[in-house]
């Protein structure tokens, strides 16, 4: 579970430092744009793949327990009916995102095998994926620990 947290935070402050980048090359481009006729090469591009090395917070969010979630029907049952319905959908969480990065992982392959690259600065398509991939392992790894902790919760009881 440590190894999760650090590798969860570590993408969070990833994610920030990204976020703060894509803002001044942001800037820097409507800047440029505006007093210099001539904007950043690439700004779009690069734009889009900091949106996606922003995903790579979804495993912190998860442990903490941060994301959104309503609780308006689940709060009217017992305890012991919001741990079933909270295990199950670990179960499914990580059932869904194991065939995600599984598909990720095959997107992949095709990107390199046919080298696919984005269409100004030739960035391959494959760092894209791979960050997507990594994201959603990390999430799923944040889920499945989740899972352990609540199954071990409910078998000490």
């Amino acid at each position: 579970m440590k190894f999760i947290n650090m590798t969860c935070r570590f993408a969070c402050w990833f994610a920030m430092v990204t976020i703060v980048a894509m803002m001044l090359l942001t800037v820097a481009d409507v800047f440029l744009r505006f007093t210099v006729s001539s904007p950043i090469r690439g700004t779009k591009e690069l734009t889009e793949l900091m949106m996606v090395w922003i995903m790579m917070t979804l495993g912190l969010v998860t442990l903490e327990g941060m994301n959104v979630k309503i609780d308006l029907i689940m709060m009217r049952f017992p305890p012991k009916v919001q741990i079933f319905a909270e295990i199950i959908a670990h179960i499914l969480s990580s059932g869904i995102f194991m065939v995600m990065v599984w598909q990720i992982i095959v997107a992949m392959r095709y990107s390199i095998n046919y080298n696919v690259h984005t269409t100004l600065l030739k960035i391959p398509e494959s760092l894209t994926l791979g960050f997507y991939g990594l994201s959603y392992a990390v999430f799923l790894l944040a889920v499945l620990a989740l899972l352990t902790k609540r199954i071990a919760e409910v078998l000490k009881k």
